[in-house]
């Protein structure tokens, strides 16, 4: 599974997307809502809101038991240097939203995709926190531009995209 790529070119130009106050909302039908199967999903479905950011944004992907995205919501706008997230926001639009995993995105204006430490701390907390509401952190994207990276892939510790693998009798490890 890919840790870094590039965002695909067919999005909307930047301008054309509704203003960050705004909640996404899908469509209640399953078949009609987006299916985030991997990071490249999901940095797809960030980078309108992300992508070309003049300050660091966070935003969140809500997403059902498969993997159906159920919304989209900014939830933190910072300055150049950095946003500050509560990992409490984030987990109670996530339980509103009756979601069961959830992808975070975040953009980096200085054009480094790569995640700072003060990143990572956020995702190991965020990865905590999950587990204690029963809702998967999927992936921590950094999204700059075209291109984005996992910090999730960084922590190798933490399994994500469903990458643990259980059979009866066995007990769970990851891949």
């Amino acid at each position: 599974m890919n840790e870094e790529g590039a965002i695909p070119a067919n999005l909307p130009e930047p301008g054309t997307i509704a203003p960050i106050e705004v909640r996404l909302f899908w469509p209640t039908m399953a078949h009609a809502r987006p299916t985030v199967a991997g990071p490249g999903d999901a940095a797809g479905l960030l980078a309108p809101v992300l992508a070309d950011a003049d300050v660091q944004r966070c935003a969140v992907l809500y997403l059902d038991a498969a993997r159906g995205l159920l919304a989209t919501e900014v939830l933190a706008v910072g300055t150049v240097e950095r946003v500050i997230v509560d990992a409490w926001v984030v987990f109670r639009s996530a339980l509103t939203e009756q979601a069961t995993a959830i992808v975070v995105g975040q953009s980096h204006p200085s054009g480094d995709p790569h995640p700072t430490v003060d990143d990572l701390r956020l995702v190991r907390a965020l990865v905590d926190a999950g587990r204690l509401v029963h809702v998967s952190v999927l992936d921590h994207l950094i999204v700059c531009g075209s291109r984005w990276v996992s910090a999730l892939s960084r922590l190798p510790e933490v399994s994500r995209w469903g990458t643990e693998v259980a059979s009866l009798g066995e007990p769970s490890r990851a891949r």
